[in-house]
């Protein structure tokens, strides 16, 4: 089942009661953009850790 707003929605709720939550849209995925129309795992994990730096 591919992970969409839907399915996270169904949890992050109920999770967000107890614990903080930091939920990421992937560029190209949800809202974010993608310039150049492409995935690269090596960039999605530097934006990912840019985000938690």
């Amino acid at each position: 089942m591919p992970i969409t707003l839907a399915f996270v929605l169904l949890f992050t709720a109920k999770l967000s009661e107890q614990y903080r939550l930091i939920v990421v849209d992937l560029r190209g995925h949800g809202h974010s953009t993608n310039p150049q129309n492409k995935f690269i795992h090596r960039e999605a994990a530097s934006d990912v850790f840019l985000l938690l730096e």
